[in-house]
């Protein structure tokens, strides 16, 4: 039962498979589309369950081999063929012919009348005859497999499946063996009409191949020579006795049948079972035709269907010029144009083979179209082996310096196939730089060939000129009238160029030397060599005197095909698939080189002065790990898509989040694509926010013009005013806000309440569309929970989150390719860039190893042939192993003393989660502590493994990408063998960073158990170096350190001391009260000199201690009580929240004796109690209320409104007790002079005011 594997919408080569179609016993039939050329046609592939047959595949690669070197226009054509890497998947594009199979045709239309069955024969035999010279073999000519396609009233074949052909061999065919009869239809099984009137059988797709067919063993098990192959009604008699047999006369057979079918309507042998079928075959008579048919086609029949092979017509074309006597419509055809007996005779026997075996096809053409074809492929020939001629000589006489126009067309050669014209200005441009030096090229008859004469033309013009632009017309007369024109010319062109012959092409061998001149032979001939030197298997030129002349290899070159075959000579043709593409003429062979470019870089080409092109190449058009910046927007590619969609939704939600995995491009993504995207007229203001955000992103806010003083202050006390002053500089020109990696919010060191800050500024930055500002953030996907735990932004962040992951494959294709196209390069090998994207596609970080190598490719790309050559690729270790084999090259140039340095480097710039950390390059050295640390942070830098960037205008360097973190296994292993180290070192810089911002004090310094890790990691690592900051950090801990051991032990003597004295107080309270009290005296009065001293030396916790001691004793007095209150104060503060009335709140008071507590705001004020917190009183005034002062006695309160009036009220009652306004002065100078203190009293900076009675 066949499978039923559906393949539509899958992509193979540049075909579209659209529709099944048909099904046979190989594979299935599928209806396609080629968008590239905007045609249709038709996929042959293997069925699954055949894949994994070696014998089954060969035969599959096969049919598109012998296809493709069947080149008629009366048989289906192939585009391209192939196998999918992915799954092995073999396929076949083939023309799709639009028309009726023949046996379809007769069961509609009935017989062909005579006059249109003989011509139309005639062109069918002429493919048949076509495929014998090529030594192909149909095996299974019938009706289904003949296309008649109805053109100006003429009718037309198109013949179909070479599937089961099989190839001639030369060798001798083996011994028969027992051949079963095979079991086949007329019509696959399988197929049925589509809806478009096509039978799928009458569509074929063949593509052109150069693989050469096996050794004969390997042949007959590909056409099961133990098996018969062919369709039961058309089979001859060898067929069915001896299938190993079977050869050109068996096709010549089943033409016989097929004529009798399209004459008659029926099959001269009918049976309904193989045995029957056998039997007629290999035994019966031809029926007669009857009546109405002239009797010499019974006797043409008889001939044709004779069950000897050797009783049949020699030839396809022997038996149409047959069946045109025998029908009485004419005589045989016309004799076509032939060269010159003396030319051809030397060419024949003279000629370097693939010339000879050219000049004998043409000579061997039957029919217009074969000698049209034969034309074309000698002038290809010919033309060819003139390029070789030119290349190899130049690799022995060469100039200084080079033509430019050369090295483009030799790169336009290494890109495409050159046209003919092309072929002939290369040659021009080969040789005649020597027209001058004519004696010293090895060819001197090849600079004549090229030397201009008067009317500026030379003798390859004509031999160009024959070159036709396109086929000619296809009808039978114009191929001939075109032919006898041609002729001529090729005969002078061969007489022009039979100095050819004079240089003898050899192969030396290791005990002879073989001539490979004229056509082939079973046996070489071999030459004498007077003179120089002999290389083992290359081709070589004698003159006539017997002498090395030229050495033809590599671009001739003598090589098998396949394993056991006979070598081939194959010639270099141009671009292949996989290097340079040698052809094997007239066979079809090809052999792909790819070290021969690189031997006409070095040997044919000189140094070519391209240094306008060098310059222009100095600025890479990929930035590798780097991110794009804006500038670098002409760059950008791939993302297109993304940022269309990303400013349609900017334009609507103020804040956009851009989320994802490190590696993404999110940085690009924004800088590169979105920004330049961005209306004109439009200020960015891009930032990281590294360890002081808010710090960052005011300084940034003013350089664009927003004009607040102390703007990061006013973010923290006040985020709705500083926005608000953003908005209002936005007035002047819409403002994006870009932070990017905001991360670091969370691993830099930023306190919490510091990110707190940063996220409400964010949100009232992005609090309305209507603004015109516009807030892009950056962060890894990682971190975005953390992200989602800041209140300000919760409520924002699920409409403002967009996820961005690495392109899609196409995309990261055109990330390979368009930018080397920008640069006027492009890439050696068509599947090279797909196979970069394939080795990644799925990796998290796909885009950043690609981008990698797409720069490192750059940098080792053909300048010569403006190529990123797979070479190179292959040479790097492709994608997964750029980065690493770049990294570990990078370690191994450093000398020992800067590797160790090189891991310290690598250590400090990683943080204990395994991020990146960013450092200053000072920072860094201090860490490193070691005169190399500079010079070997800069050779990372130009590796590209460690970048330097300038934020808020100082540098930092960081490791490049976090790519490196996960692909580099030396890094992986250092980060894993300093993981505690990392922790503390990070901590260390946070805390470090912290006290030194907050003015370096106490309370920030490390003790205790922190201290004591710390001191232990210094003692563990002697090598470790500490930044100026941190040495001052530690030192500073250190001597707190020792500061509180001294205190404690203080704190014990002074505990044994006062266990002591009220020992000896008590003893002596017992002698005599005076002891006592002078005892008691003493220890008072040093408690209050301890408590004094330490009150004087800012330590309040202690002196309290002390003065606590003193009080508890009896030292109780004013003095004591004094300090005792300023020593608890900075320890008794508290913070209470009051809730005002209207609008802000603008003044707070402690009354005199503390008990209350009075606050003011836009409408009045209100009086609390201090304990409880409770509102006592509210007293209303009608405007803003700016201040308000008790009396010193208690008993008032004094209010001071916006409109000048100062109230008093009563502080036990909330009464009014009278309002005060001064006569004459404005509103402001009221409330200002009921408040203000006496001009003796103010102070610059000073906003309470006292009120007097």
């Amino acid at each position: 039962m066949a499978e039923r594997e559906d393949l539509c919408g899958r992509t193979l080569g540049e075909f579209v498979l659209r529709e099944r179609i048909g099904e046979g016993g190989f594979g299935a039939v599928y209806r396609c589309e080629q968008p590239l050329l905007g045609r249709e046609a038709v996929v042959k592939v293997l069925h699954q369950r055949l894949r994994r047959n070696d014998i089954v595949l060969q035969r599959f690669m096969r049919e598109a081999q012998l296809a493709s070197r069947l080149d008629h226009p009366y048989a289906a054509h192939v585009y391209a063929f192939g196998i999918e890497h992915d799954d092995g998947l073999f396929w076949i594009a083939m023309e799709m012919v639009q028309g009726t199979a023949l046996n379809r045709w007769l069961r509609e239309r009935g017989p062909l009348p005579i006059e249109q069955l003989v011509p139309f024969f005639d062109c069918v035999a002429q493919v048949v005859q076509t495929a014998h010279e090529r030594g192909i073999v149909h095996r299974d000519l019938k009706p289904s497999n003949v296309m008649v396609i109805e053109r100006a009233g003429q009718l037309l074949p198109k013949l179909l499946d070479f599937g089961i052909a099989k190839l001639l061999d030369e060798a001798a065919l083996p011994t028969p063996v027992g051949i079963p009869l095979a079991a086949r239809d007329d019509d696959p099984p399988t197929v049925v009409d589509g809806d478009r009137g096509l039978h799928p059988s009458e569509v074929a797709t063949l593509t052109a191949t150069t693989s050469p067919p096996d050794h004969h063993e390997v042949q007959q098990r590909l056409t099961h020579a133990d098996s018969t192959i062919g369709s039961p009604p058309y089979m001859s008699p060898e067929q069915w006795n001896n299938a190993v047999t079977v050869g050109p006369s068996s096709d010549l057979y089943a033409l016989g049948v097929v004529a009798y079918e399209a004459m008659t309507g029926r099959r001269p042998f009918a049976a309904a079972t193989l045995k029957e079928y056998a039997e007629l075959h290999c035994n019966a008579t031809v029926p007669l035709l009857g009546d109405g048919l002239p009797p010499a086609l019974d006797r043409w029949f008889e001939r044709a269907l004779a069950k000897q092979p050797e009783q049949r017509w020699p030839s396809a074309l022997e038996l149409a010029a047959a069946l045109r006597v025998a029908s009485g419509l004419g005589g045989s055809m016309a004799v076509l144009p032939q060269l010159d007996d003396a030319v051809l005779d030397v060419w024949l026997a003279e000629a370097p083979q693939p010339l000879a075996e050219s000049v004998a096809a043409f000579d061997a053409a039957r029919n217009p179209y074969q000698a049209r074809d034969a034309a074309h492929d000698l002038l290809r020939s010919l033309v060819r082996y003139l390029l070789v001629l030119a290349l190899a000589t130049r690799a022995q006489v060469r100039d200084d310096r080079d033509d430019p126009a050369l090295l483009e067309l030799v790169r336009a050669m290494r890109r495409r196939d050159l046209t003919a014209a092309e072929r002939v200005r290369l040659i021009r441009l080969l040789v005649r730089p020597l027209i001058g030096r004519r004696g010293a090229h090895p060819i001197p008859e090849l600079v004549d060939l090229v030397t201009p004469r008067d009317d500026d033309t030379d003798e390859l013009d004509p031999i160009l000129a024959m070159q036709p632009a396109s086929d000619p017309p296809g009808a039978e007369d114009a191929v001939r009238s075109w032919l006898a024109q041609l002729v001529p010319e090729l005969n002078r062109a061969l007489r022009r160029l039979a100095f050819v012959l004079d240089y003898v092409l050899v192969v030396p061998r290791k005990d002879a030397v073989e001539r490979w001149t004229g056509r082939r032979r079973q046996r070489r001939t071999l030459a004498t060599v007077h003179a120089g030197e002999l290389v083992e298997h290359h081709p070589m030129l004698l003159d006539r005197k017997g002498r090395v002349c030229v050495d033809l290899w590599p671009l001739v070159q003598v090589v098998s095909p396949t394993e056991s075959a006979r070598p081939e000579l194959f010639q270099f043709c141009g671009r292949g698939r996989h290097g340079a593409r040698m052809i094997a003429a007239p066979s079809g062979y090809e052999h792909h080189d790819p070290a021969l470019w690189d031997w006409i870089a070095n040997d044919v080409l000189a140094e070519i002065d391209d240094s306008s092109a060098v310059r222009r190449e100095d600025r890479p058009p990929y930035l590798g790990l780097a991110p794009y910046a804006t500038s670098d927007a002409k760059r950008f590619v791939g993302r297109e898509v993304e940022v269309d969609g990303f400013l349609e939704r900017l334009r609507q939600r103020p804040l956009q989040v851009v989320i994802g995995p490190s590696g993404t491009g999110k940085s690009s993504f924004v800088h590169a694509g979105v920004l330049p995207g961005l209306r004109r007229g439009w200020r960015a203001v891009t930032l990281r926010p590294g360890a002081a955000p808010l710090a960052t992103l005011a300084t940034r806010l003013t350089d664009v013009g927003v004009v607040a003083p102390d703007l990061a202050t006013l973010f923290a006390t006040s985020p709705v005013t500083a926005a608000a002053r953003v908005a209002q500089a936005a007035a002047g020109g819409p403002i994006v806000v870009v932070i990017d990696q905001l991360e670091e919010l969370f691993t830099l060191g930023a306190s919490r309440d510091e990110r707190s800050r940063f996220a409400a500024a964010l949100a009232q930055l992005a609090a309305s569309a209507d603004l015109p500002i516009r807030v892009i953030a950056t962060i890894r996907d990682d971190f975005v929970a953390h992200l989602e735990a800041l209140p300000p932004l919760r409520a924002l962040l699920p409409s403002a989150l967009v996820l961005l992951g690495n392109p899609s494959r196409e995309d990261l294709v055109r990330i390979v390719v368009e930018p080397a196209q920008r640069a006027g390069y492009v890439l050696s090998d068509p599947e090279l860039a797909h196979d970069m994207v394939g080795a990644v596609a799925d990796h998290p970080g796909a885009l950043a190893l690609v981008s990698f190598t797409a720069l490192r490719l750059w940098e080792l790309r053909d300048r010569r042939f403006r190529q990123l050559t797979r070479s190179a690729y292959d040479a790097m270790g492709g994608v997964g192993g750029a980065l690493v084999r770049h990294a570990e090259a990078t370690f191994d140039r450093l000398a020992a003393d800067e590797q160790r340095v090189a891991r310290e480097i690598f250590r400090h710039l990683v943080t204990a989660d395994g991020a990146r950390a960013r450092l200053a390059p000072q920072e860094l050295r201090q860490r490193i502590a070691t005169a190399r640390a500079g010079i070997v942070l800069d050779k990372l830098i130009a590796a590209r493994l460690i970048a330097m960037s300038d934020v808020e205008g100082e540098s930092h360097v960081e490791i490049i990408h976090d790519a490196l973190l996960d692909a580099w296994p030396r890094l992986q292993r250092w980060t894993r063998e300093d993981v505690d180290g990392a922790r503390i070192r990070e901590q260390l810089r946070i805390a470090a960073r912290q006290w030194n911002d907050r003015v370096r004090p106490r309370g920030l310094l490390w003790r205790d158990d922190v201290l004591a890790d710390l001191e232990r990691w210094l003692r563990r690592d002697r090598s470790i170096a500490l930044t100026d900051l941190e040495a001052s950090f530690v030192d500073a801990s250190r001597r707190l350190s020792r500061r509180a051991a001294w205190i404690r032990r203080g704190v014990a003597l002074i505990a044994i001391a006062t266990a002591i004295a009220f020992a000896v107080f008590r003893y002596h309270a017992l002698q005599t009260d005076l002891a006592k009290q002078a005892a008691e005296a003493h220890l008072i009065q040093a408690y209050v000199e301890r408590g004094r001293d330490a009150l004087l030396e800012g330590k309040s916790s202690e002196a309290v201690v002390y003065l606590t001691l003193a009080v508890r004793f009896g030292g109780d007095s004013p003095t004591v009580r004094f300090m005792l209150e300023r020593a608890a104060h900075p320890l008794q503060g508290e913070m209470a929240r009051f809730r005002s009335i209207k609008g802000r709140m603008w003044w707070a008071a402690f009354s005199c004796d503390g008990r209350q507590i009075v606050t003011t705001d836009d409408s009045g004020a209100q009086v609390w109690d201090a304990r409880s917190m409770s509102l006592l009183f509210t007293l209303p005034h009608g405007s803003i209320v700016y201040h308000a002062a008790y009396h010193p006695d208690g008993t008032r309160l004094f209010t001071a409104g916006a409109d000048g009036i100062v109230k008093v009220w009563d502080t036990s009652t909330g009464e009014l007790k009278e309002s005060l306004r001064y006569p004459g002065a404005g509103a402001m100078q009221y409330a200002a002079l009921a408040v203000a203190p006496p001009r003796s009293d103010r102070r610059e900076e000073q906003s309470l005011a006292r009120v007097q009675p």
